[in-house]
């Protein structure tokens, strides 16, 4: 395989790098590479590795296009809302570079399709939001001995991370378990939504993991193997910690089955028993019991600015303040949680249910959004 002349007039200001040349583009070109969530990571990672001309491009995302995510997807624009996430980018990437294929996905990743979907790719770029996907990312990974690129971000800090790649004595570099042996609290991980991001730190973790991709693909340079990058835009500091793969965790997941969803979406949750939803309450229910004036407690667990910009009133203790403040909730009347849409509040429900006993809690179905949104 060789390069045309409109490729190498295209990627010409690559070609010119120093330790770089044509072979390292046909590597790129010969490459193939999936990209799992095409959203505040994905957009740029997606955006510089197809214009650095990574031959095949799978956009694994199976969601669509909301105003709250232009701020910082940047793929995207007010025409798309509502609009496939995962075709958008393939239309705006095909554009971008017409002489590399990009396949658009629209499905969620889990442990039942990730084989189908992954195993006609040599690197895998973790961009989703979420450890049940990174894990199973992780676990597929070590199992099909393939490399992936990992990224995460909160609020202004980012991490990036590459996992299970190939060293020069063909065994393999540490995996994501080694690093991680197990996720976080679910009190302790908030997402983005939940306690904001600002709008170029995933812009600026998405491209990092752009170039440890080509990186890696091509050879040159020193990738992130065996390290683990993290940086804080707010105060500019960063630092790289090292880390050893544990080859009995590795052989571990090698030689067992894939995990069922239900395992990686309960990763990072607080296991309880099924609530049969006998403990929600709906907006049109909650604002019957605001007009009856029952005897209730509203208590919201989003973040303290977000109750500042907006609330239903009530107490304001913020999910991961929760187990250091649950004795402010009552346990004398009906205790209603609400937060954004419902995420949170179930959380804070568990909590509250199997670790401190409570039985008189509830949480307000799709939360305030849908409590907004209701007559």
């Amino acid at each position: 395989m060789s390069l045309s002349q409109e490729e190498i007039t295209y990627y010409d200001r690559q070609l010119v790098l120093n330790g770089f040349g044509t072979a390292a583009q046909l590597k790129l070109k010969n490459a193939s590479v999936a990209i799992v969530g095409v959203g505040g990571l994905g957009c740029p990672a997606a955006l510089y590795l197809a214009a650095s001309g990574v031959g095949r491009i799978a956009l694994i995302d199976f969601d669509t296009v909301d105003v709250s995510n232009l701020q910082r997807q940047v793929l995207y624009n007010m025409q798309d809302v509502g609009k496939s996430k995962a075709m958008l980018a393939k239309l705006k990437l095909e554009v971008r570079n017409p002489h590399i294929s990009i396949t658009a996905i629209e499905s969620k990743l889990t442990a039942e399709n990730a084989f189908d979907l992954l195993m006609a790719y040599d690197y895998v770029l973790d961009c989703s939001d979420n450890f049940g996907t990174r894990y199973l990312i992780n676990d597929l990974c070590v199992k099909t001995d393939k490399t992936f690129i990992s990224g995460s971000v909160f609020q202004y800090q980012g991490q990036v991370g590459v996992f299970n790649a190939p060293l020069s004595d063909t065994s393999r570099s540490a995996t994501y378990r080694c690093l991680f042996p197990s996720p976080p609290h679910a009190m302790d991980a908030p997402s983005c939504d939940q306690i904001g991001v600002l709008g170029a730190v995933p812009g600026f973790v998405g491209t990092l993991m752009a170039v440890e991709t080509v990186k890696v693909i091509t050879g040159i340079g020193q990738a992130l193997i065996d390290k683990y990058l993290v940086f804080d835009q707010y105060s500019m500091q960063q630092n790289t910690f090292s880390y050893h793969r544990d080859e009995a965790e590795a052989k571990k997941i090698k030689n067992t089955p894939l995990e069922d969803d239900m395992y990686y979406s309960n990763l990072c949750s607080i296991q309880s028993a099924d609530q049969g939803g006998s403990f929600e309450v709906d907006a049109s229910e909650l604002r019957k019991l605001i007009r009856n004036q029952e005897p209730l407690v509203l208590v919201d667990v989003r973040d303290i600015r977000e109750h500042e910009l907006l609330n239903i009133g009530g107490l304001s203790i913020p999910l991961n303040e929760l187990r250091s403040r649950y004795f402010e909730i009552p346990r004398d009347k009906k205790v209603i949680l609400y937060c954004k849409m419902g995420q949170r509040s179930s959380e804070a429900l568990k909590y509250l249910q199997l670790n401190k006993g409570y039985s008189n809690v509830y949480q307000l179905t799709g939360g305030i959004r849908a409590y907004l949104n209701s007559k």
